[in-house]
C-alpha cells in the first residue's frame, strides 16, 4: 500500500471541508470612541439572515463566498459592506439628533401603574415574511409622561393544514402547506409625528429581540428593567419579523409562525397602523380598504402597561 499517496489523497479530500467550516469575524465599533457596539445587527442581503454582535462588538460568520450585508445600530447610520473571507473591522458613524428630545429621567419615582388595552380584541390573524414590520399607535389620553413596563401581542398558531386567507378573512384549507420557519421579533418604539401622521424618530436606543413560540394565546414582553419612555403624545410600537435561525430561507411564500392578531377600525382621517418592508424602501406606509360604509384599516392588537 502506498501510504504517502493515501495521505495526500486524504488531505485533498478534507481540504474543501476545512474551507467550508472556516469562521471569519466582523467587528463593529464607534467611529469616534473606537468602543465596540454590542447587539448591532448584521443582515445578509441575499437571504435576510440576521445576526447580533456580542459584548465585544463581533459577529462570527462561516462563509464559502463573499456576501453583501447591512450593519445597523440604533443611533448610528446604517452601513452596507461586502463580507469577504477575512476578518473585517467596521466603523459606524453616529447620527446626531437621531432620537427625539424625549428623555426618560432615571431618578423619577413613578407612583401609578396603568394598562392601556388595544382598542379592540383581534378578530383576524395574519402571517408575514421576514423583514416585515407592523406598527400601531397607542395614544396617551392623559398627556402624562411615563415609562413602558410591558407590551402584549396576540398570537394564533400557524398550523400545517391551514392558513389565513386575507381576502376572505378566515382560515382556508391548504393540503400542501406546512410551517416553514419560526420568526423572531425585533421590537421598536417610535414617537408619533402628528404632522406626517406616522411613526417618527426612534425613542429607545437598544435592540429588543424576543423569540415567540408557534402557539396561540397572549405573548407578554417584560420591559420594566429597561428605560423605554412613554411620551405625552403617545407611542408607536413596531414589531418586525426577523430571521435569526435559518441560513437559506425562502424569500417569498414562506409560512412563518406564529400569526399576529389584528382588528379592524374606521380610520376617520387619523391612521393608527402602518407597515413597511426591508426589501421595498423601508418606509412606513398606511394600507386602507374601502367598504360601502367608508374607509377601514387593520391594526396590530397591542396592549401596553406603563408607569407614570
Amino acid at each position: 500500500m502506498n501510504i504517502k499517496g493515501l495521505s495526500t489523497t486524504l488531505i485533498l479530500l478534507l481540504w474543501p471541508v476545512a474551507l467550508l467550516s472556516q469562521s471569519y469575524q466582523v467587528k463593529v465599533i464607534d467611529s469616534v470612541t473606537k468602543e465596540p457596539l454590542e447587539l448591532a445587527t448584521l443582515r445578509l442581503l441575499k437571504n435576510d439572515y440576521t445576526l447580533f454582535s456580542n459584548n465585544k462588538g463581533s459577529f462570527d460568520l462561516k462563509l464559502t463566498q463573499e456576501e453583501e450585508a447591512e450593519i445597523s445600530y440604533i443611533g448610528y447610520k446604517t452601513k452596507k459592506i461586502t463580507v469577504a473571507k477575512k476578518d473585517t473591522l467596521v466603523n459606524l458613524v453616529s447620527q446626531p439628533n437621531f432620537l427625539s428630545e424625549i428623555v426618560l429621567e432615571k431618578t423619577v419615582n413613578y407612583t401609578h401603574s396603568k394598562k392601556i388595552k388595544s382598542e379592540n380584541r383581534p378578530d383576524q390573524y395574519f402571517g408575514f415574511q421576514f423583514g416585515t414590520e407592523n406598527c400601531t399607535y397607542i395614544p396617551n389620553k392623559e398627556k402624562k409622561k411615563g415609562k413602558v413596563t410591558s407590551i402584549m401581542l396576540y398570537h394564533k398558531k400557524l398550523r400545517s393544514m391551514n392558513f389565513v386567507d386575507s381576502a376572505l378573512g378566515r382560515d382556508k384549507n391548504c393540503k400542501g402547506c406546512k410551517v416553514d420557519y419560526l420568526a423572531s421579533y425585533k421590537i421598536s418604539f417610535y414617537e408619533y409625528d402628528s404632522k406626517s401622521k406616522k411613526p417618527g424618530a426612534v425613542i429607545y436606543d437598544k435592540e429588543i429581540i424576543v423569540y415567540p413560540k408557534n402557539a396561540s394565546g397572549k405573548f407578554s414582553i417584560d420591559l420594566d428593567s429597561l428605560s423605554v419612555p412613554f411620551p405625552a403624545n403617545g407611542i408607536c410600537v413596531g414589531v418586525e419579523l426577523i430571521n435569526t435561525k435559518y441560513n437559506e430561507p425562502k424569500s417569498t411564500f414562506a409560512f412563518i409562525g406564529p400569526t399576529l392578531g389584528f382588528y379592524e377600525y374606521k380610520e376617520n382621517g387619523l391612521p393608527k397602523s402602518w407597515i413597511r418592508y426591508r426589501n421595498e424602501g423601508w418606509e412606513f406606509s398606511h394600507v386602507t380598504t374601502r367598504y360601502d360604509k367608508g374607509k377601514r384599516s387593520n391594526a396590530m392588537a397591542v396592549d401596553i402597561s406603563i408607569k407614570n
